[in-house]
This record gives C-alpha cells, sequence and structure tokens, in this order.
C-alpha cells in the first residue's frame, strides 16, 4: 500500500509538472518573451524542466531529464529553440560542451529544411547517416503526380522493384568523376521516347552471355553473345526471317539504312551487301570488293557474269595467226598475243584471275584449231602418201 501510495504521488507530481512546463513553454514563447521559468525535480526523480540556456534568456528550451542529488543534470535530450531555428540535442553535463555542434540530433531551419545528423540542412530534408523503411520509398513528383513518381520497394507478390515515371524521359545518372566529360554525369542510363533503353556515356560490360531474346521471349529469334558450354566465344542470330547485322559509318550515300550488311540469305549463303571486305589490310584497294593480304584457301569459286567469253575463237570470221606469223611474235615479244608479259604483271602487282582465265581459254581453243587444222593437213597428205604407194606398187608388179 505504501508503495502504491508513493507511486501515485510521484504522478501526481510529474502530471503537474508537465503541465506546468506545457503553459510555460506557451506563455515562454508569446511575444512579450516573458522571463524564463526554472523546475527543479526533486533529486532522483524524472521530469521535464523549462529553462533558459546558460548564455541568456532568449533561447529557452526542453530538457527531458532526471537530477540527482548533486543537482547535476544527465539529459536524455533537449528540445531548444535559436532564434527562429529548431533544434534537439543530445546533453551533457560538461561545461562547455552542453550545446555543441557535435551533440546535435536534428535541426529544424528558418526556411523549414529540416537535418538528422546534420547541422546546415541544405535541402527539405537533409540526412546525415542511413535511412531504413519497412515499406515502399516513394519519392512523387510535384503536386503529387503518381506519373512522375520514383518507387523503391516490392510489389503485390514480394518481388522486389525500382520503377521510375516521368512526363519526359526517366533516367539513372552514375558518376565517379573519372575522365573529362561536359555533362554532370559519367553514364546515364534513359528510357528514350522510342521505348529504347539506352545507355549514355559509358560502355557495357558483362561476365555473362548477353542474350536479346524476340518478343514474347521467343528463344528461336534472339542474339546471343558470350560463350558456349565448351568456353568457346560465340555470336549467334536467330529470327523467323534472314537474320542479318548491319553496320553504318554514315559515309557515302545509300538508299538503304546501313553501309553495310552481313546477312543469311534463304539459300543458306552468307551474304555481304553494301560493301566490300578486306582481310588484313589497312584499307580496301580502290575499286575492288574483296581483299585478302595473305594466301586463301577454298574448295570452289564461281565468276558470274563475264562479258565476251572466248567462244568467239570459233566463230567463221575469227582470224586465226599463221604460225609463221606466231612464231615471229614470240620470238619478238617473248609472249603469247594477248598475253601480259612479265614486266606487265609486275608493273600491275598482280593479275585479274577472271580476265587471265579468258586469255588462256581463248589460248587454248586456238591452239585447239591448229590443232585440228594440223590434223587436216596430215590427214590430206596421208592421202597423198598411201596413193603414191599404190603406184609405185603397181608400177612394181608390171616389171
Amino acid at each position: 500500500m505504501n508503495t502504491l501510495l508513493h507511486l501515485t504521488k510521484q504522478f501526481t507530481s510529474l502530471s503537474k509538472l508537465l503541465l506546468i512546463g506545457v503553459g510555460l513553454a506557451l506563455f515562454a514563447f508569446q511575444e512579450t518573451y516573458a522571463q524564463p521559468f526554472l523546475a527543479d525535480l526533486p533529486s532522483g526523480n524524472l521530469g521535464v524542466r523549462l529553462k533558459a540556456t546558460e548564455g541568456g534568456s532568449l533561447s529557452p528550451h526542453i530538457l527531458f531529464d532526471s537530477q540527482n542529488s548533486g543537482n547535476d543534470a544527465t539529459a536524455l535530450f533537449l528540445q531548444r529553440q535559436e532564434g527562429n531555428e529548431l533544434i534537439f540535442r543530445g546533453y551533457t553535463s560538461t561545461p562547455g560542451k552542453r550545446f555543441d555542434n557535435q551533440r546535435m540530433l536534428m535541426k529544424m531551419k528558418a526556411n523549414g529544411n529540416i537535418g538528422i545528423f546534420q547541422n546546415e540542412p541544405v535541402e527539405r530534408f537533409h540526412v546525415n547517416g542511413n535511412i531504413r523503411t519497412d515499406r515502399d520509398y516513394i519519392v512523387r513528383g510535384r503536386f503529387g503526380d503518381t506519373n512522375r513518381q520514383a518507387v523503391f520497394g516490392t510489389d503485390g507478390s514480394g518481388n522486389h522493384r525500382m520503377e521510375l515515371r516521368s512526363g519526359n524521359n526517366p533516367y539513372i545518372d552514375f558518376a565517379n568523376n573519372a575522365g573529362e566529360t561536359t555533362e554532370d554525369y559519367d553514364a546515364r542510363l534513359i528510357l528514350s521516347n522510342n521505348d529504347l533503353l539506352s545507355l549514355w556515356g559509358a560502355g557495357l560490360r558483362t561476365d555473362k552471355d548477353f542474350v536479346l531474346r524476340g518478343r514474347d521471349g521467343d528463344t528461336n529469334r534472339q542474339g546471343v553473345f558470350g560463350t558456349d558450354d565448351a568456353n568457346n566465344h560465340r555470336i549467334e542470330l536467330r529470327t523467323g526471317n534472314t537474320p542479318y547485322i548491319d553496320f553504318s559509318n554514315n559515309e557515302g550515300s545509300t538508299l538503304e539504312d546501313f553501309d553495310a550488311r552481313l546477312v543469311l540469305e534463304g539459300n543458306d549463303l552468307l551474304a555481304l551487301r553494301g560493301a566490300g571486305l578486306a582481310v588484313n589490310i589497312n584499307r580496301l584497294p580502290q575499286g575492288y570488293r574483296f581483299a585478302v593480304n595473305g594466301r586463301a584457301l577454298a574448295t570452289g569459286m564461281k565468276i558470274q557474269a563475264f562479258n565476251n567469253w572466248p567462244d568467239y575463237v570459233f566463230e567463221p570470221d575469227y582470224k586465226l595467226s599463221p604460225l609463221n606469223e606466231l612464231e615471229v611474235f614470240i620470238k619478238k615479244n617473248k609472249h603469247l598475243p594477248n598475253v601480259p608479259s612479265a614486266a606487265q604483271v609486275a608493273k600491275d602487282k598482280g593479275f585479274d584471275v577472271a580476265t587471265i582465265n579468258k586469255v588462256l581459254l581463248e589460248k587454248v581453243e586456238e591452239l585447239t584449231l591448229y590443232t585440228i587444222a594440223q590434223e587436216k593437213k596430215i590427214a590430206a597428205q596421208q592421202e597423198q602418201l598411201t596413193a603414191l604407194i599404190a603406184k609405185v606398187d603397181q608400177l612394181i608388179s608390171k616389171k
């Protein structure tokens, strides 16, 4: 019973002090700036005190503390108004340290900015430390527009999400102050107006396969850049139509939206459209579509649309040089007619395979005509020889 009575008296005393403290707080902030009020607590009790600071009467503060028998405050914390700023500070009995900035817990400045463990908040809410929320963290646009907001949290199924909405182009900026840039970011991930997610200002690196799948996740329409199960590097394109890779350097005039296209035709032939191909050379020689600096190996080669094929050799009006004239030409020039000389090949740094094949075929066809002519001449001479032998045999038999 004595304990209960004692607690009742304690509660009654504390209630009175709280009412007195609140009343005096309201009274102290009136324009008349009434004299500060100090209410001391009995030794060893907890309570609330309204008092002036050590520096004067214009900075009243409310202490939530206990007081020991030595009349020395060891406060839990205090609320204090300095001018037009509202400050919550930790309290210590150490002289000169009672109201220093190192013990500042929260400040609301005259402009409305609030700082947590931040003496000079420069934004509406400025925190020096971590922020934690057990629900979604939502930053909405001006005037509470839900179509212009950022959401960090989980959806209804418990999946983590980060969502950005904007009336223009939502983006996330990254900066590490590396390199020189005229922008206020080193990399920007931005959703363009054409619903394409773009990365500006930086490259993209992945330690796994980079896979671009077709619409609705169709694995038969996708691009894969990475390695296979045997750790071989690969680039794979799949499509229901004609897979291709486009290249463009904005050079020249073209009716297509590419300068070069590597495309797999419907006949399973890999074709290069719009450009030539250079292999291990600095640049593609003028007038050539394909150049190789080194040996080339192929199991077959086809040259299409070759004009003036040497079938003209077999036309009746083709002039075949007599062999005696051909002999004179060879002795003088050291090569066949229409065949490039060694000096000419050296000057041209090579020869055209299609052209030289045409010339060689022309010479083979001419040689065939020479052979046919020789065969006819030999046959005629054989007939004459056979006739002479027959006459000789007749003369011998008459004797």
